[in-house]
């Protein structure tokens, strides 16, 4: 730091600069120190001051004269202390001294995004020389590569920003899109998989309309029931024209995103093309996205996204220096040719990034995603954990990177609702049921107490259709006891023909040991390997133990499976399991 000192030369008052860690007269120069107050003085005057009021001259915005043993000293205010223009904008912030003396201008870099042009948040360029200026041009795609990319956009309910389709009540698994896109998560809701009723929009910033809105579509829900609608408005958003409405007569429903998707990959999008009344072609103006569950029906729904629309770009570049702004640890920015959109020249995947502190279950290192993005490797909320403090099947899930304790536990796996088979993997009829179905010889359906897991076997609704079926379940990962106990009911003929087995896996379901196979000598001593053919009440169920202490310990997947190997016979009804000592749900 540099301090201003003042001091007299032949009856003249002079004012220099001086080391704030050297003394005022030099070693080879010593002059007696006169007048009032005794001071040190300097280049032999006497002492300049004997309070305040005399170093006045010294006091601006950024310090203030002080008189010390006789001399006058800048004490420079504190950092932060409001100084020069009172005016602040996005580009030019408040100036404020730094804590050294002196007043520092808060004039953002060149380049820099800002929102405050005269054209609107979302119109604008970059700060040029603490001004932020209206766009000279724009893209000619939108890609929603950065996070102000939908600056200047209205939205409400779901829409946003997404990198993934989340998690529903079938899967654990996220659908990774590989870069970012714009959409709603529809009626599933954070933490992910919950589910809710959804109606919002979004609009985009003012833009030229095209003759054409052309845009990626990606969505998994029931279509038509999952109503979507796209609008056009010339006069600022107080009237809107529908262009697509999946819940109209043709053509405004002959839409891809109006058919219902069950399931789909990152990469299977839809091109869209909507034509623009020719009114309103070249006119200024905004489009509206609307989406309207209606339900909170059902477990495979993910949302609605879109991706590569043109209307509503952001800012044309012309070389590679207007998309500095862009670069970051995991990409460096660069000027597409063909758009005039910046977008990102990407570091290697798993290059690190970001937080490097913890490797926990709940919280891996950070690293760079292969598209140009930090993937936060907090674990999603909500997935399960094993290594809380109490251990093993004693854990909440997932939370904010951590893995608490559960202190409301369930017993035992009821099957009461779909969260209790959530992220299983089921093939052929095993779900949730509340009744074995009739059979050709039994036609009234039995109603159990609760509903209970299991699989109709070679019933087929409309009951009592018959089939063959080779099925499995497996269940979510868990921590392994010494036992695992359920109870258990079926209607077949046991034995190798309905053949059923247990298997489990502590290798992530790679492979899967045999604990029960009804068809093998030695692994069929258990009440379900034996044939049943006559009727039973609900109530009269059978009490399952299985010795898993060969694997207690291990993270595993049990897998229920059941083969008919024939479609025979009158009476079959299936088979059922209820009170699993595993896979119970927290009830927090």
């Amino acid at each position: 730091m540099r301090i201003p000192a003042v001091f007299a030369c032949a009856g003249v008052l002079a004012v220099v600069v001086v080391a704030a860690c050297s003394v005022v007269n030099n070693p080879d120069d010593p002059i007696e120190p006169t007048g009032v107050g005794g001071g040190v003085g300097g280049a032999g005057a006497a002492p300049q001051c004997e309070n305040e009021g005399d170093c006045s001259a010294l006091t601006d915005e950024c310090n203030q004269g002080v008189c010390t043993n006789g001399t006058c000293e800048a004490m420079p205010q504190p950092a932060g202390t409001a100084c020069g223009s009172p005016d602040a904008s996005e580009c030019d912030g408040a100036d404020a001294c730094d804590g050294m003396g002196v007043c520092d201008t808060a004039v953002l870099p060149n380049g820099t995004p800002c929102n405050e042009c005269p054209a609107g948040p979302g119109l604008c360029d970059r700060c040029e020389n603490g001004v932020c200026e209206d766009c000279a041009g724009y893209a000619s795609t939108q890609s929603f590569l950065r996070d102000d990319s939908i600056d200047g956009w209205t939205v409400d309910g779901g829409w946003g920003l997404y990198r993934e389709a989340p998690r529903n009540l079938q899967s654990f698994d996220v659908v990774p899109f590989g870069k970012q896109v714009f959409g709603t998560d529809g009626n599933r809701v954070a933490p992910y998989p919950g589910s809710e009723t959804e109606m919002s929009r979004a609009r985009t910033r003012p833009s030229t309309l095209p003759a054409t809105l052309t845009f990626r579509s990606w969505h998994v829900d029931e279509g038509v029931i999952d109503l979507k609608r796209i609008s056009v408005s010339t006069d600022g958003g107080m009237t809107f024209t529908v262009i697509a409405d999946c819940g109209a007569a043709p053509p405004l429903n002959g839409f891809a995103f109006c058919t219902p998707v069950a399931t789909r990959t990152p990469d299977q999008w839809d091109m869209i093309n909507i034509a623009v009344p020719t009114p309103m072609v070249g006119q200024t103006g905004v489009v509206e996205f609307f989406y309207n569950t209606q339900d909170a029906c059902c477990d495979f729904e993910r949302g609605w996204f879109i991706d590569a629309i043109n209307v509503g770009t952001q800012c044309a570049c012309d070389a590679e220096a207007d998309c500095a702004y862009v670069t970051d640890e995991c990409g460096t920015g660069a000027c597409h040719d063909a758009s005039g959109e910046c977008r990102l020249n990407a570091e290697p995947v798993d290059t690190p990034c970001g937080d490097q502190t913890t490797d926990i279950e709940c919280d891996r290192p950070d690293s760079c995603d292969g598209a140009g993005y930090c993937d936060v490797r907090h674990t999603v909320d909500g997935m399960f954990c094993f290594d809380c403090p109490a251990g093993g099947n004693n854990c909440k899930f997932c939370q904010e990177g951590a893995c608490p304790d559960c202190t409301m536990l369930q017993p035992v796996n009821g099957f009461d609702t779909s969260l209790h088979i959530f992220s299983w993997q089921l093939t052929g009829g095993w779900n949730r049921y509340f009744n074995a179905p009739v059979s050709q010889q039994f036609t009234s359906a039995v109603s159990f107490p609760t509903s209970a897991f299991g699989t109709d076997g070679n019933r087929v609704p409309p009951y009592p259709g018959n089939e063959t079926e080779n099925s499995t379940a497996r269940t979510r990962p868990f921590f392994v006891p010494q036992q695992i106990t359920f109870s258990s009911w079926h209607v077949d003929e046991g034995g190798g023909t309905d053949r059923k087995m247990i298997r489990i896996s502590t290798d992530g379901g790679t492979t899967f040991t045999p604990i029960v196979d009804c068809g093998i000598s030695g692994m069929n001593a258990f009440p379900f390997c034996t044939g049943f053919t006559s009727d039973r009440p609900a109530s009269v169920q059978d009490q399952v133990t299985l010795n898993t202490s060969a694997f207690a310990g291990q993270i595993g997947i049990l897998e229920f499976a059941m083969n008919t190997n024939d479609s025979c016979c009158s009476f079959e009804r299936g088979w059922y399991i209820d009170n699993l000592s595993v896979t119970q749900l927290c009830l927090q």
